[in-house]
């Protein structure tokens, strides 16, 4: 092989060589490339991610502060899609939840944001303590609502100092809104003491409830409606005297107050003042159903059944769906001879609330004065059915199988009357059954 010849074979062995290299070299440096590409692209995505957050949260925030919660939960949705685990997200949309008077869902968003708390409180799992307390307390789990309000109580002060307070039921007020950012100071603590209060007397722990009111007194004695709470309380475990002397201590501090007023009048129904206590109570700045349901019960009782059927159309134009409103209406057209109408808000009540027997009962006495005894029948069969121990409906039934001349049906309700203790049976059994 002469010179030239070995000069190109050698040449052309190294470009065989370096393009043999070449081809392993190129896919390596494409890969780094890629990879390289690949970290300074996912940083970016992150910050994306986390710029769509904080402009999903910010828009989020501004709906849920002007009440929209149902406008603000998808928003809030879609950045729990892009942060999972965020959750200061789960707190908000609970509080949509609890603003949407969702509350079961909002127990469950509280419980993610609460689990592993009790290591260290923070701001927001402090919130969400209280709001879960709230969510128990209006799911009527009162158990449960004490055992978070008293744990809210002894989180020490130093854990943490933001805490959202929501408006709380004073007297009936609702918790559904944010009032401001402000610190768990002795204020609060009188309204947790309230709810405890509230809680307590839903599940007839009489002494805790009140003691409870009472601490809430100590911290905020100039509250009206702690003293109606408390009076209520007593009202309820049937101490009347303190109960008035409550009442009382509140129109001291607030001469308007429509609850303290109510509830002196439904003490004393009978009494002459009972009229002029709901009268002022109506005209306070709140005007509320029960108020108006309990001066037609007043002036029912007084027989003014006029002046009760204004009453119960005022409480049905503020609450449609009030089934006591309906009951006492149609017991109202019942003494005014307006039969028909009385059924019609009885068949109302009913629709409200169909295991009412009382209601049944009602409206099986207006179709027994109509003579329509079978729709009587069975009006007083489905009574004694929710309440199989009352004698009374089983007299009625008595009479009505009597005027179907069912006699042998008619005696053994009329038995069964007496042996509830019913002594009026006495004198249709002798007549009717020849039973002494």
């Amino acid at each position: 092989m002469n010179s030239f010849s070995k000069s190109f074979y050698f040449s052309v062995k190294l470009l065989t060589l370096f393009f043999s290299i070449g081809s392993f070299i190129f896919p390596i440096q494409a890969q780094e490339f890629e990879k390289k590409t690949e970290e300074a692209y996912y940083p970016l995505l992150e910050i994306s991610n986390q710029k769509q957050v904080e402009s999903l949260t910010k828009n989020a925030e501004k709906f849920m502060d002007n009440g929209a919660y149902i406008t603000a939960l998808p928003l809030i949705n879609m950045a729990l899609e892009k942060k999972p685990n965020d959750k200061n997200l789960y707190y908000m949309r609970a509080s949509c939840f609890e603003g949407l008077e969702d509350y079961v869902s909002a127990v469950n968003d509280y419980n993610i944001v609460l689990k592993n708390a009790f290591f260290g409180w923070n701001g927001y799992t402090k919130e969400a303590l209280f709001g879960r307390a709230i969510s128990h307390f209006k799911l009527e789990n009162y158990p449960l609502a004490i055992e978070d309000f008293d744990m809210l109580l002894h989180i020490p002060d130093k854990e943490t100092n933001a805490v959202y307070f929501k408006s709380g039921d004073f007297g009936g007020g609702s918790s559904g809104s944010f009032n401001s950012i402000m610190t768990l100071s002795t204020q609060q603590d009188a309204e947790i003491f309230n709810y405890l209060g509230q809680a307590k007397m839903n599940i007839n722990y009489r002494d805790g409830a009140i003691e409870d009111f009472t601490k809430a007194l100590e911290i905020d004695p100039e509250n009206s409606n702690l003293y109606v709470n408390r009076g209520i309380a007593y009202q309820k475990f049937n101490n009347e005297n303190l109960a008035i002397q409550d009442f009382y201590k509140a129109l001291e501090i607030d001469p308007e107050n429509s609850l303290a007023l109510f509830n002196m009048a439904l003490i004393g129904k009978n009494n002459a003042n009972a009229i002029n206590l709901l009268d002022n109570a109506i005209d306070g700045e709140t005007a509320f159903p029960s108020a108006y349901i309990n001066r037609g019960y007043v002036k029912y009782e007084n027989g003014d059944y006029a002046g009760a059927l204004d009453d119960f159309n005022r409480a049905i134009s503020l609450d449609k769906v009030n089934v006591e409103a309906y009951f006492n209406r149609a017991l109202a057209y019942q003494k005014l001879k307006k039969y028909q109408k009385a059924i019609a808000d009885f068949t109302k009540a009913l629709q409200l609330d169909p295991s009412w027997a009382k209601v049944y009962a009602s409206r099986g006495e207006t179709y027994y004065k109509l003579k329509d005894f079978n729709k009587a029948l069975t009006d007083y069969s489905m009574a004694i059915g929710y309440d199989p121990g009352n004698a009374t409906y089983y007299y009625n039934r008595g009479l009505t199988y009597h005027s179907l001349k069912n006699q042998n049906q008619s005696c053994e309700d009329l038995k069964k009357s007496l042996s509830l203790g019913f002594s009026q049976a006495k004198k249709p059994l002798a007549a009717l059954c020849n039973q002494q």
